[in-house]
C-alpha cells in the first residue's frame, strides 16, 4: 500500500550568496497543490483498493455463511441419525438379554440332560457290577443277561431319544447365532 499523506518538506530556495530564503507564497501554493493531487490520487487508489477488499470479504463472509449453514444442516441429520443409531442398539441391547435369557435356559436344560445322562452312565456302571457277579452262574447269566438286554434297549431308546433331543437343541443353538450380530 502507498501511503496517503507523505509530508514533504518545502523547497528551500537559495540566492547567489549562498543565503537561505522562504519560499513566495507562489511557490508555497503551487507545492500545496502538487501534494494535494498527489494526496488525492492516492487516496482514490486507496479506497478503490479497500472497495475491492471488502467486496471480497463480503463474498467470503457469504461463502462461509453458506458453508456454515449447509455444516449446521449436516450436523443436524448426523445427530437425527445418530440417534436413531442409539434407539436401534437399545433395541439389539434388549434382544440380546433376552437372548440371554433364552440361552441361559437352554444351558440349565442341557446341564439337566447332562445329569440324566450322568445317571444313566451310573446305571451301566451297576449294570457292568451285575454282569460280573453274574458271570459265576451261566444259567443265571443267560437269564440276566436277557433281562439286561432288553434294559439296554430301552436305555438305548431313551439315549437315542436324549440324542435326537440334543440335535434338535443344537439345530435351534445353531439358528440362535446366526441371527446374533457379529
Amino acid at each position: 500500500m502507498c501511503a496517503i499523506i507523505e509530508l514533504v518538506p518545502e523547497p528551500v530556495v537559495q540566492h547567489a550568496k549562498g543565503e537561505d530564503t522562504m519560499p513566495t507564497p507562489e511557490e508555497r501554493l503551487n507545492s500545496l497543490e502538487n501534494n494535494f493531487d498527489q494526496f488525492q490520487t492516492e487516496a482514490v487508489q486507496a479506497y478503490k483498493t479497500m472497495f475491492h477488499e471488502t467486496t471480497l470479504l463480503k463474498g467470503l463472509v457469504l461463502d462461509n455463511n453458506t458453508r456454515v449453514t449447509a455444516l449446521s444442516d449436516r450436523v443436524v441429520k448426523i445427530d437425527r441419525r445418530l440417534e436413531h443409531i442409539d434407539l436401534r442398539l437399545d433395541g439389539m441391547d434388549a434382544h440380546l438379554d433376552y437372548m440371554d435369557k433364552r440361552i441361559n435356559g437352554i444351558d440349565k436344560r442341557l446341564n439337566g440332560m447332562d445329569e440324566h445322562l450322568e445317571r444313566i452312565d451310573l446305571r451301566f456302571d451297576s449294570i457292568d457290577a451285575h454282569l460280573n457277579q453274574l458271570e459265576a452262574t451261566q444259567h443265571d447269566q443267560a437269564l440276566f443277561l436277557a433281562e439286561q438286554t432288553t434294559r439296554l434297549n430301552r436305555i438305548e431308546t431313551i439315549q437315542a431319544e436324549q440324542t435326537t433331543r440334543l440335535d434338535r437343541i443344537e439345530i435351534v443353538l445353531d439358528k440362535i447365532l446366526e441371527r446374533l450380530p457379529a
